[in-house]
């Protein structure tokens, strides 16, 4: 069929020409698409607010050769709040920016967008935002099956206490197996437990939650490790912008 009717979140939006808009979209209907919204950037234009970064929006669309038209939009969400503030944009936009980066074109789990609109909502909700990484992160792992094996050795199986993180393996390593690889970082028990409870944890368990520094920065090296190894998603702009605003302003 040409024509979809669909629902959406803007994970890019960019000038095109003059007056248009070209923006990338999850669609629950299609998946990740590229369309074109056409006189989007004129003041008096209806599809002007839902077509925003950050918007979630029910969208006809209409295909044409090699990207879509978006024809009619209603906006049912939009996240302005964020454009406001430097630190809630920065992971918003990092969310957004995993998902475009590890989807290709025409393909996208209906669960990836409600992770990705839950996120958002739970940003906006004044959530943990680096926890909320970290969660984003697990499930998007888990969603693609390279979540990492947390509760037994990776090496001998065994069902000691694992110690050691290994890429190699993508999960933990006891005492006596660490001492065979190489590139391995120290985790510790309360790193493992957070990590075992935000892999199943809902939006709402996770709004009761809280964790130590140590805890959010080891899972961090974990699940960046794991997302550039297998879905080769490597230095996010987002992320490295995060990293930066958060060093000079003194973020805690």
């Amino acid at each position: 069929m040409k024509t979809c009717n669909t629902d959406t979140l803007v994970l890019r939006t960019r000038p095109l020409g003059e007056a248009d808009r070209l923006v990338t979209l999850f669609a629950w209907r299609k998946g990740k698409i590229s369309a074109v919204a056409r006189g989007a950037r004129k003041t008096t234009s209806k599809l002007a607010s839902g077509v925003d970064l950050f918007t979630y929006a029910h969208m006809a669309l209409y295909r044409g050769r090699s990207l879509y038209t978006v024809t009619q939009v209603q906006a049912k969400q939009r996240f302005s709040t964020f454009h406001q503030d430097p630190f809630r944009y920065g992971y918003a936009f990092y969310f957004s920016e995993l998902v475009d980066r590890y989807l290709v074109e025409g393909e996208g789990p209906e669960e990836l967008g409600s992770l990705l609109l839950g996120s958002w909502r739970f940003l906006d909700g004044g959530g943990d935002a680096r926890l909320l990484a970290r969660f984003f992160e697990l499930k998007l792992l888990s969603l693609s099956g390279y979540a990492p094996r947390l509760n037994e050795c990776t090496g001998c199986l065994g069902k000691l206490q694992p110690e050691y993180f290994s890429l190699k393996t993508g999960g933990m390593l006891c005492a006596d197996c660490g001492q065979q690889l190489k590139n391995l970082f120290k985790v510790s028990p309360g790193s493992i437990s957070l990590a075992n409870y935000l892999i199943t944890c809902s939006f709402r368990e996770l709004s009761r939650l809280r964790a130590s520094r140590r805890q959010l920065a080891e899972l961090k090296k974990i699940n960046l490790s794991l997302l550039a190894y297998y879905l080769e998603i490597k230095e996010c702009q987002s992320l490295k912008y995060m990293e930066r605003w958060e060093k000079n302003t003194g973020v805690e």
